[in-house]
């Protein structure tokens, strides 16, 4: 298992683990501050099952989450098609957006 620490620039972090030879993310562990108790909350993200969905990637047909030891959310695909017949025109903003500036 490779495990990969993840902080963003608010000091918050996630944890990835990765299969040693597939490389492919098996878990992710995301703890979040439970302002209401004083003690974090836990979210635990497993995939599984993984397929060619084509092109080369491949897609977890099982993905689970847990929220402090209960599943909250489960999920199994049958099929899953990437990228089919997406035009450019999907992903442009239009021209009125105010964009952000880089920090």
């Amino acid at each position: 298992m490779e495990v990969v620490e993840i902080t963003d620039a608010d000091n918050l972090m996630v944890t990835v683990y990765f299969d040693s030879s597939t490389k492919l993310p098996v878990r992710q562990v995301y703890k979040r501050r439970n302002k209401e108790y004083n003690d974090f909350d836990a979210e635990v993200t497993l995939f599984a099952k993984y397929r060619d969905v084509g092109g080369g990637v491949q897609w977890p047909f099982d993905v689970r989450r847990d929220r402090n030891g209960e599943k909250f959310f489960e999920m199994y695909s049958d099929s899953v098609k990437i990228n089919k017949d997406l035009k450019d025109s999907l992903f442009e903003l239009p021209a009125n957006v105010k964009m952000r500036k880089a920090k």
